[in-house]
């Protein structure tokens, strides 16, 4: 999905208007689904049996995470910088699963909110070589100092939101 959502952005929605556009769209739909589950459960168990092989049991009666990605997508559309926007696409689309892996495989010492060292170590090292490589690719004006400390950051961030957030 993450690599998807970011060779969209760099190939084909090259305007922040059409990327507003396209996002707004996505997250209207996005909620729209969220009303509708809540006020016609038939609607809820057709979509939680159409999205089982992604959607987590606990994502039935609550916000599911497509809704919060499409939210996040807007959000970047309407505020963020397009070196920010790369970098949050990717580190999500990369990093966050590489931590689900590794922090279910090998979590053995647990932080807060069920997370692991291990885990979190997995998302700040595959987020911060997933943004350089992006930055290289999509960002070579930068330097590679600026590229190191851009993605030293996104990884950081990244794994420090997902530590410290438990409900979306």
């Amino acid at each position: 999905n993450g690599l998807t959502v970011l060779l969209i952005m760099q190939h084909v929605l090259t305007t922040r208007e059409e990327l507003i556009t396209i996002s707004a769209i996505f997250a209207t739909v996005a909620w729209s689904l969220e009303v509708g589950r809540r006020k016609w459960p038939r609607l809820n168990d057709v979509l939680m049996a159409g999205f089982k092989y992604l959607a987590h049991p606990h994502e039935a009666w609550r916000v599911n995470s497509g809704t919060w990605y499409c939210t996040a997508m807007l959000t970047l559309a309407l505020w963020g910088h397009p070196i920010a926007n790369c970098l949050a696409v990717i580190v999500l689309g990369f990093a966050d699963p590489a931590a689900a892996l590794v922090g279910r495989r090998f979590g053995r010492t647990r932080l807060v909110n069920g997370r692991s060292l291990e885990g979190s170590l997995a998302f700040v090292l595959v987020g911060m070589l997933s943004s350089f490589t992006v930055l290289a690719i999509y960002h070579s004006g930068l330097s590679v100092f600026e590229m190191g400390v851009l993605s030293l950051v996104a990884g950081l961030v990244g794994a420090l939101a997902e530590l410290f957030c438990r409900r979306v």
